[in-house]
């Protein structure tokens, strides 16, 4: 993380989460807020593979990275805590199919206070289910704003113009969801 103490004008950078011997390269991390003194963070590992978790009481140390049973590849997760649930978005990609999905937004709902009392580990078989199917070339990125009635939109990148392109001409940023009706977050995210 980094931090300014002189309102922005110099800034110094604080190791959260070193990488370990089974997960060599954790990027793209998505923290959240299980409960008061509870938090999990969840990383991809660049070196490929499932994705690694780790939990914290203050955000300031953490414990051991765990293996999640997920395999990313190169999909970065994201993650959504509400109701006593933890609910943790991948994309499966063109190229970095997830369990065979390919062009599919994918869930794990799981519960939260199971899951940090587990270290953030998954056992057993991996509990992805499509939440959505993308078009063809779907990107991802999915990225969450609560609104102030609790409830959850989501944000994502569904495909590029040019399957295969390292630069595609166009993306498209789509909202996932419909706003009204009333849902309970993030249910709202599976219309």
């Amino acid at each position: 993380r980094w931090r300014s103490t002189d309102n922005g004008a110099t800034w110094a950078q604080t190791l959260v989460k070193a990488a370990d011997v089974t997960f060599t390269t954790p990027v793209e991390p998505a923290v959240v807020k299980v409960s008061s003194g509870k938090y999990l963070m969840f990383c991809r590992n660049d070196a490929g593979g499932d994705m690694c978790a780790s939990t914290s009481a203050d955000c300031a140390t953490w414990t051991a990275w765990a293996d999640t049973n997920i395999p990313l590849g190169l999909n970065p997760p994201a993650v959504v805590s509400a109701m006593g649930r933890v609910w943790l978005y991948v994309c499966g990609r063109r190229s970095t199919a997830i369990n065979d999905w390919e062009d599919k937004l994918l869930v794990a709902e799981l519960d939260g206070s199971t899951l940090y009392a587990n270290g953030g580990a998954i056992s057993g078989t991996t509990p992805l289910r499509i939440a959505m199917a993308g078009k063809t070339a779907m990107i991802g990125y999915l990225n969450f704003c609560q609104l102030r009635d609790g409830r959850y939109l989501g944000y994502m990148i569904d495909g590029e113009t040019v399957t295969g392109s390292t630069n595609p001409s166009t993306t498209r940023i789509v909202r996932l969801g419909g706003h009204p009706p009333v849902m309970s977050a993030p249910a709202l995210l599976m219309n």
